[in-house]
């Protein structure tokens, strides 16, 4: 047997896999330095599932491989989330009442899963987010984090634990109340003028998995959407207060990273 190959044996049927042969090609696919510590084959699921370690943001993280079983070619890979702390970028500013809301876009006001908030800070607030690659589908959004600008250093903020979100069409958004899905105050109006509700689904439509949209009226900004990076699900949001008002609100979409 050649160095670096292992015989891997399920159902008395034998394949041999060649660990070094596996880990160049996925130095290749990936373009990392990745190091393979374990080989394991899946005949009935048809695929060879590796693991290892790679560098990433400046440190070392567990990623999961997955190749063929007949070809050997890699065709999904992904990074384990623990071992992972994600950068912000500032993104840019809105301005909030002291009523918010967060939200699936495609929701209604009467769907559940949205969430109300009517003690925030008015003012300028701004818009962090978290873009990075941690799997085969390239870089994407997985965190949006949003600070009252009276916010001077974010280590000092006591954060509360909220409502879990609901997502189902892998965008969301945050906005001012009185902005979603209303048409002159009314959100019974806004659902029944299909213009309306086409030229918000438009706007919508025009993200991609790794920036931010924000919804513009009169010149300003007044709320902000931005893609789930791990598509529909539920996603915990917490918060942070200071005498009684809302002064920061963080959303992770992939539950086990940080934020720096």
């Amino acid at each position: 047997m050649t160095q670096g190959a292992e015989l891997l044996r399920k159902d008395n049927s034998m394949k041999i896999v060649n660990k070094d042969f596996l880990e160049q090609k996925a130095k290749e696919s990936i373009n990392r330095d990745i190091r393979l510590n374990r080989v394991t084959v899946n005949e009935r699921e048809s695929r060879i599932i590796a693991y290892g370690e790679m560098p990433h943001n400046n440190n070392k993280v567990h990623v999961n491989l997955l190749f063929d079983y007949q070809s050997e070619e890699l065709y999904y890979w992904w990074i384990e989330a623990d071992d992972v702390t994600l950068s912000t970028y500032e993104g840019g500013e809105v301005l909030f009442g002291n009523h918010i809301c967060i939200s699936d876009p495609s929701y209604s006001r009467s769907v559940g899963c949205m969430t109300e908030m009517m003690n925030v800070k008015p003012g300028r607030w701004k818009v962090f987010y978290a873009v990075d690659e941690l799997d085969m589908r390239g870089e994407r959004t997985y965190a949006i984090s949003l600070l009252h600008n009276s916010v001077t250093d974010k280590e000092d903020l006591n954060w509360i634990e909220g409502k879990e979100l609901g997502v189902d069409s892998h965008r969301l958004i945050v906005i001012g109340d009185r902005f979603y899905r209303r048409k002159n105050g009314s959100a019974e109006l806004f659902e029944a003028d299909e213009k309306a509700k086409a030229d918000f689904a438009a706007a919508c439509e025009k993200i991609s998995s790794s920036e931010l949209v924000f919804v513009e009226l009169c010149g300003t900004k007044v709320g902000v959407i931005c893609t789930t990076g791990t598509g529909s699900g539920m996603f915990p949001l917490r918060y942070a207060e200071k005498e009684g008002e809302i002064i920061a609100i963080e959303v992770l979409f992939y539950r086990a990273i940080s934020l720096e």
